[in-house]
C-alpha cells in the first residue's frame, strides 16, 4: 500500500493546518501503547483452524477455472474452501501406537508413537481424504485426473496410506521419504487414507491436481495444505508477523518527524 501525503504552507492569520504525516503519527503512537490493536488485525487474517470432522480435498472447476479446494463437513455444513484459509490441527487425540508385526515398519519401531488422522472415522480427530466430487468436475468430467502430494515440510515425516487389515498389508499412497507418487483417480470418487506424523510440529505440503479435460490442453492446479501436529504447535512465522507491522509503523514515524520538522521550521519563517 502506497501513503501519500502533502505539505502544508505555512501558518495564515496565527492558525495551522494539522500535518498529515503528524496525524499518522498519532495513530502509530496511539498503536505502540495499545498492541492488541496489531494483535486483532493479525488475528482477523489468520486461517480457520480445523480439528475435528469430515474434510476432503480435490480439483475444483468453477466457471471453466480449474483449482483445489477443501470440502468442509466439519461444522455439519458443506463448505468448498480455499487451502490457503485452512490449517489443519492433529490433537492429541490423533497420538496413536505402530503396531507390531510386519508390513508397518515405515512407520518407526513398533509401540512408538505417531500422530495419525485415520482411515476411519474417529471423535476428536480430523477424517481428511480426497475426492473429485465438485460440482463442477462432476457437470463436466474430464478424461483423466491423477493426484500427487509434492514438496512436503516438516520437521519429521509424513506418511499416507491405506489400511487393509488382516487381508494384506498396508499400501503407501504418497510419504516424504520416496519419489513423487502420482494417483490416478476417476470421477466421482471419494477415498480415505491414514495419514501419520513422526513428529509434532509444522507440516506443509503442496496438493496437486494434473488434469486432462475431455476439451482443451492438460492442466495443472496446486494448493499448500498446513497440518499443525500437537497442541502446542503454532504457526511458523513466514514474513506475515507483528515485527512487520512495528518495522513498517517505525519507518512512518521517523518520516512524520522528519516532515513536522520541516513545518516547524516554515512556521518560525513565517512569523519572522
Amino acid at each position: 500500500m502506497t501513503f501519500r501525503s502533502t505539505v502544508d504552507g505555512g501558518a495564515v492569520g496565527g492558525s495551522r493546518r494539522r500535518h498529515p504525516a503528524l496525524l499518522f503519527a498519532a495513530v502509530l503512537l496511539g498503536l505502540s501503547g495499545c498492541p492488541g490493536g496489531i494483535a486483532v488485525a493479525e488475528e482477523a487474517g489468520q486461517p480457520v483452524e480445523i480439528r475435528d470432522g469430515h474434510l476432503d480435498i480435490g480439483p475444483a472447476l468453477d466457471d471453466g477455472r480449474w483449482s483445489i479446494r477443501l470440502k468442509d463437513d466439519s461444522a455439519g455444513i458443506t463448505t468448498w474452501r480455499d487451502p490457503r484459509d485452512v490449517v489443519l490441527r492433529v490433537s492429541e487425540a490423533a497420538k496413536s501406537t505402530v503396531p507390531a508385526g510386519t508390513g508397518y515398519e515405515f512407520l518407526g519401531a513398533a509401540g512408538s508413537t505417531v500422530y495419525l488422522l485415520p482411515q476411519t472415522q474417529a471423535p476428536g480427530v480430523v477424517w481428511l481424504g480426497w475426492n473429485t466430487r465438485h460440482p463442477g468436475l462432476l457437470a463436466q468430467p474430464p478424461e483423466s485426473v491423477s493426484l500427487s502430494l509434492r514438496d512436503i515440510e516438516g520437521p519429521g515425516q509424513l506418511h499416507v496410506f491405506l489400511d487393509y487389515g488382516a487381508f494384506r498389508p498396508p499400501k503407501t499412497v504418497w510419504d516424504s521419504t520416496g519419489p513423487v507418487a502420482e494417483l490416478p483417480v476417476e470421477s466421482n470418487v471419494h477415498t480415505h487414507a491414514n495419514w501419520a506424523f513422526s513428529t509434532p510440529g509444522e507440516y506443509r505440503t503442496r496438493f496437486t491436481a494434473n488434469i486432462t479435460p475431455k476439451a482443451g490442453p492438460p492442466v495443472t492446479v496446486s494448493a499448500t495444505v498446513r497440518f499443525l501436529v500437537g497442541e502446542a504447535t503454532r504457526p511458523a512465522d513466514r514474513g506475515n508477523s507483528a515485527t512487520t507491522w512495528w518495522a513498517a509503523g517505525i519507518g512512518l514515524v521517523v518520516i512524520a518527524a522528519a516532515g513536522a520538522a520541516l513545518l516547524r521550521m516554515r512556521s518560525r519563517g513565517a512569523t519572522g
